[in-house]
């Protein structure tokens, strides 16, 4: 089923490249960006599979702590948006194969 809507919502941008060119602000460091150095796979917790290294975890600590103390610049806050959004992504995935 999550196969099935993320190729579907693959298509629809597929098929209107248009919405790939229109220029934003950054509002949110995209998730996808820590893809390469800041996910671990851990293939024997069945209910936790994708998560944060440790490294990653304690940044997103250190953004909350520096938010919760109204601490955070422009750049930061797209930082912790990105990484929240990145966590939400994972909660489900995560949930998502556990079920």
């Amino acid at each position: 089923m999550l196969t099935r809507q993320l190729s579907a919502n693959m298509a629809f941008v597929d098929h209107n490249p248009q919405l790939m060119e229109i220029p934003m602000k950054e509002l949110m460091k995209q998730p996808s960006s820590w893809l390469p150095n800041g996910i671990k796979l851990n293939l024997s917790d069945q209910f936790r599979p994708f998560s944060f290294t440790e490294e990653l975890q304690f940044r997103l600590e250190e953004l909350l702590k520096k938010n919760k103390e109204n601490l955070l610049n422009p750049d930061e806050q797209a930082e912790l948006a990105g990484l929240l959004e990145l966590e939400k992504i994972f909660s489900f995935i995560n949930a998502q194969l556990a079920s």
